[in-house]
């Protein structure tokens, strides 16, 4: 480690001073550097820019939405190395840290869960995995890599499709202006903290032909995650127990007294590496992501164990991306294509105590008259889904691919068009699994009246949808307008979703805006897979994943704001919007489809 943090040292110095050898006899000449010669990063300029809200270049502050940027200088100064360590900051959002074991960091935007909700993209493309139900977030985003972080509120589903009800967040990525560049960050705090981060990277070539590169990485561990047994009580059980039902404590996987589970140490491990080029129209990027999180943070004290630091959650995501684009005066076009690949650790696994598939199975059994049938069949459920650690897998493989039209006919009036599709296979979330799924053949479950895969039958899904729109830009001295319109198909059927934004300014330096918006949200396969059939006949348990019949959500968003900046360090942005989620995706619990005689079917999930 020594010698590579010297080798930066040595490189920095090398690439920010200059040295030149004179022709005359004196020899060697240093040339100092001055204040004149330094290239300041962030400038305002730059941080004004952003291409989210039409995909292409714009004034931020001319922008008829809502929308705020985080520059690579607030990065830095302020070290954030997650994305909701960026957000926090920002109006209208509130982070929970560390949030959940399956999401890892969470965030609320306009009272949406951000992690499904919002369209979270990286170099404006998206990197949710079809299987997940929310972008797993931890350091493992290129963060500090990023120029910038554009932020637009509200729904933006004309040009960047589902999953945008309640926002876009777009991180763009740094392209280095210098011939040559170093830097590298280590960072260490309390709860056995540590960060690394180390990007390098240039330009080759002489005017048009200059190829830019960037290699970075980054290494965050956290050794233990703070837990505070005083917060409102927020770990005693028995504020989460049904009924001040303690009977978990005899529950095998629990450790600690009734009103005090044993928290043990809650670990967070993130990885990335990063390359990155571009040459004249054709760029390209990849990334590899793992992050892993202690299962059981976020959840029922009761429901879950916090006891053995092994049960963790781990994932791991592998981004590529290739575009090319070509922007004259008049016309230009983009075509991208990229590829998503999303595995769960085979490792990952929980040890459950009382959760609600666990207490529902529990009803069930208490209301069998015969006691040999009812403790046969607790006996059976327990060895099949409950005992020691359970294990979770999933995998996806997904596939995007864009293009984009850019026609200005007039200094005044420009359009978008574009059409994009993606196609999706892979296994949504599996849970309760015996053993690790290598995915290779049956796990050993023959003692089980089961599939053969496991409690659920891993079922490979296909997921994919297709969408065309285009939105045009009408701009005079005061005025601007927006209006756009996408036509979305998926295995859902169609939808049409329109967007409405203007903007007046009555004199420079402020500006009043009207939007309205729709977007609309496909469930997700891991909804599918997280809904769960019970039933109980005779001697056999029936354990099945799926059944219910979802529907796409539709979300319609009414603004007005108002912009006021007087310069370069101050600015004023009030907005006010109504907005509706309808079929929204809810948690439904306990849900009694058929009761008769000793045969009980139950639906526990979304």
């Amino acid at each position: 480690m020594r010698i590579y943090f010297l080798l930066f040292i040595i490189v920095g110095c090398l690439t920010n001073n200059q040295v030149v050898f004179g022709q005359d006899t004196t020899g060697l000449v240093l040339d100092r550097l001055e204040e004149t010669d330094l290239v300041k990063e962030g400038s305002i300029e730059k941080a004004n820019r952003m291409i989210s809200g039409s995909r292409t270049a714009e004034d931020r502050r001319e922008i008829p939405f809502t929308v705020q940027v985080v520059t690579r200088k607030e990065i830095l100064e302020n070290g954030y190395t997650t994305l909701p360590d960026a957000l926090k900051g920002l109006p209208g959002i509130r982070v929970s840290q560390p949030g959940s074991g399956i999401d890892g960091e969470t965030f609320m935007i306009r009272g949406l869960y951000g992690n499904s909700y919002a369209k979270i993209l990286l170099n404006d493309v998206p990197i949710k995995p079809s299987m997940v139900g929310g972008m797993p977030i931890g350091a493992q985003l290129p963060i500090r890599h990023a120029e910038r972080i554009e932020v637009i509120y509200g729904p933006g589903a004309t040009l960047y499709g589902a999953d945008a009800s309640g926002g876009v967040i777009n991180i763009i990525t740094k392209e280095s202006e210098r011939p040559v560049y170093v830097q590298a960050d280590l960072s260490a705090g309390s709860n056995g903290y540590s960060n690394v981060d180390v990007m390098l990277g240039g330009k080759l070539g002489q005017g048009k032909n200059i190829f830019r590169y960037n290699v970075y990485g980054s290494n965050t561990l956290v050794n233990s995650r703070a837990t505070y047994y005083a917060l409102d009580e927020l770990y005693n059980p028995t504020l989460y127990a049904p009924g001040n039902d303690t009977s978990y404590v005899n529950n095998a996987n629990y450790q600690g007294s009734s009103t005090s589970p044993l928290l043990n140490e809650l670990p967070h491990l993130s990885r990335l590496i990063g390359i990155s080029g571009k040459y004249r129209i054709f760029s390209f990027s990849t990334n590899l992501m793992y992050r892993r999180d202690h299962v059981s943070i976020g959840l029922n004290p009761v429901a879950v164990s916090y006891a053995n630091p092994n049960n963790y959650f781990g994932e791991s995501i592998i981004n590529v991306q290739f575009s090319l684009k070509n922007d004259r005066e008049k016309f230009g076009y983009k075509t991208g294509l990229s590829y998503l690949r999303y595995d769960v650790d085979d490792n990952s696994s929980v040890s459950y105590i009382n959760d609600s598939v666990y207490r529902v199975m529990g009803g069930i059994l208490n209301n069998i008259p015969v006691p040999f049938v009812r403790d046969s069949l607790s006996k059976l459920a327990n060895q099949t889904l409950f005992d020691g650690n359970r294990y979770f897998y999933s995998t996806s493989n997904d596939l995007r691919v864009e293009q984009l039209f850019y026609w200005r006919p007039s200094s005044q009036l420009n359009f978008t068009f574009g059409v994009n599709g993606t196609v999706g296979v892979g296994i949504p979330l599996l849970k309760y699994l015996p053993a690790p799924y290598q995915g290779g053949g049956p796990l050993n479950l023959n003692q089980y009246s089961f599939p053969e895969d496991g409690p659920v039958e891993p079922l490979t899904t296909f997921t994919g949808d297709a969408s065309f729109f285009v939105q045009g830009r009408w701009v005079r001295e005061k005025f601007r307008a927006y209006l756009g319109l996408q036509y979305y198909v998926s295995f859902y059927g169609p939808a049409a979703t329109p967007r409405v934004a203007l903007l007046y300014k009555p004199s420079d330096g402020w500006n009043i805006r009207g939007i309205f918006g729709t977007a609309f949200r496909v469930p997700s396969p891991f909804y599918e897979a997280s809904t769960y059939k019970i039933n109980f006949d005779a001697l056999v348990v029936g354990f099945e994943a799926g059944g219910q019949d979802l529907q796409p959500e539709r979300t319609d968003n009414y603004e007005l704001g108002i912009r006021w900046y007087g310069n370069e360090h101050f600015e004023l942005d009030v907005a006010g919007y109504y907005m509706t989620t309808k079929r929204f995706l809810s948690y439904n619990f306990n849900q009694l489809r058929n009761f008769e005689d000793n045969e009980f079917e139950f639906t526990i999930g979304y």
